[in-house]
């Protein structure tokens, strides 16, 4: 028996074929195993984990082309050896792929040891795809479709986009799982729906009223920690109108897995809509509704803001925001998070996080911040905060290279902010390094006051220090005042 055993593939010097089919970092296998010989069931074997890897391959027969060879090999209470394949096939206007269809193989060890191997009892069977797709490409209607199919998990998805000439496009995808996390048999369906005009409709102000959609969950939840890594990673774009639905099915469906999780007795109900300023757009505003209830009752607003000057066709300046607030009436709780993705002025790019909390808990609290805290600072649990990144500047990438970050935060008995600029230039083997920071924190009752600055030069070869120095300030007080600074130089 071996207990959470862990097999590594990963050849240091892979020749050429091992090359083409094993991934650059290998692969990873987690499993429990057990072999056993007895006198009442002969042979027997037990075990998890499923080690699988792919084979790419390029075989054309006329129409069809296979893409990929899988195969998965799972241990268990049965021995099962999958083998699939990918399966291209073009059909005049339509391209049709099917994903890891082939054939299961399953070995059993019957106690009485009269298999049909002997010992072993060896059962070939055909393996269901695990998703088929299809596109259409016909001129004036363009489009396709996607269904996935897990059978062992529970799980089906299909997404359907079509765009009919200049008029409008149209997008849906559906997900049903039939087995609930805590592994009890079940009904659950995420359904979301947008429609986007050809022709954008005016609203007042230069503004125009771009698309729509919806969102329904029946059996469905809220994961308030995935929705604020979803701002933080962008994957919030992939709610509100995504784009290439087919071509970015997989992530689509597993962000919506993640954020709108499987709940029992839990519903959603959601509106969307998309608007732009000015023609050609250089601001549009994406944002959503969402209502879940009946216990706990969340209303969420969720959203993506895209702002590019002077056009889109020769933007000099973007600037993209997701966002996502949460009324939690459960949890007395208001949060809101934002973060800054893909953005730049120039060739200067920014990023960053803002977060605003509001409790009327038994303890009630309050915060807002940009950027972060200070570090000798941590945010209550109840407040449910991610780690936050800095409001930072990129003025210089490569070699020199000259970062600015940044931070200001408000709490119910403090104000906090700070900043911080990093230098570092490389020539021949010397490099030049310097920093410059400083952090303060304000305590209001009873008052205190913490405050920190520190700069530093160095110049090196390779990783040896060549010469340095290092400046340091700390002031604490009142009651008493202490300070302390150290100062030091190095050859």
């Amino acid at each position: 028996s071996i207990k959470d055993g862990k097999l590594v593939i990963k050849p240091s010097d892979p020749d050429g074929f091992l090359a083409k089919i094993l991934p650059p970092e290998g692969f990873e296998l987690d499993f429990n195993v057990l072999i056993g010989l007895s006198s009442a069931k002969g042979f027997y074997f037990q075990g998890s984990g499923t080690l699988e890897f792919d084979i790419p391959l390029s075989i054309s027969l006329g129409p069809i082309e296979i893409l990929n060879l899988t195969i998965g090999i799972a241990p268990g209470s049965d021995f099962v050896i999958n083998l699939g394949a990918d399966i291209r096939a073009m059909l005049g206007p339509f391209t049709a792929i099917v994903e890891n269809m082939g054939m299961k193989t399953t070995w059993t060890f019957p106690e009485n040891r009269n298999g049909n191997l002997g010992i072993a009892n060896l059962a070939i069977g055909f393996k269901p795809p695990n998703g088929i797709g299809l596109s259409l490409d016909a001129g004036i209607v363009k489009g396709g479709g996607y269904l996935m199919l897990d059978y062992e998990k529970g799980e089906y998805a299909g997404a359907v986009e079509l765009s009919l000439a200049e008029l409008f496009g149209f997008s849906a995808i559906g997900i049903i799982t039939t087995k609930f996390p805590d592994g009890s048999e079940g009904f659950s369906l995420l359904l979301l729906i947008n429609v986007t005009f050809g022709s954008p409709i005016p609203l007042a102000f230069n503004f125009y009223l771009t698309a729509v959609g919806g969102i329904i969950g029946l059996h469905r939840t809220i994961d308030t920690t995935s929705l604020q890594k979803g701002v933080k990673e962008g994957s919030v774009d992939n709610i509100l109108f995504p784009e290439n639905v087919i071509a970015n099915i997989t992530k689509i469906i597993s962000d919506l897995q993640a954020i709108f999780p499987a709940k029992q007795d839990q519903f959603m109900l959601g509106v969307m809509m998309r608007i732009t300023w000015n023609t050609p757009a250089i601001l549009t505003i994406e944002a959503g509704l969402i209502v879940e209830f009946p216990n706990p009752v969340k209303l969420v607003i969720l959203g993506v803001i895209k702002c590019v000057l002077p056009t889109p066709d020769q933007a000099i300046i973007e600037i993209n925001v997701a966002f996502a607030g949460v009324i939690d009436f459960e949890q007395k709780l208001i949060s809101f998070d934002a973060s800054i993705f893909n953005s730049r002025i120039l060739t200067i790019t920014l990023e960053g996080d803002m977060a605003l909390r509001i409790s009327w808990a038994e303890e009630p609290d309050f915060l807002v911040s940009v950027g972060g805290f200070h570090p000798v600072y941590t945010p209550s649990a109840q407040l449910k905060l991610l780690p936050m990144n800095r409001m930072t500047v990129n003025i210089l990438t490569g070699n020199p290279k000259l970062v600015l970050t940044a931070y200001f935060a408000v709490t119910t008995n403090t104000i906090q902010f700070g900043a911080a600029l990093e230098f570092a230039y490389k020539f021949s083997k010397f490099g030049v390094y310097g920093d410059f920071g400083f952090d303060v924190l304000i305590q209001f009752a009873p008052f205190h006051l913490i405050a920190n600055i520190s700069a530093s030069v160095a110049i090196k070869i390779g990783s040896s220090t060549i010469t340095s120095i290092q400046l340091k300030l700390d002031l604490e007080g009142p009651t008493p005042w202490r300070a302390h600074g150290t100062g030091s130089f190095k050859i």
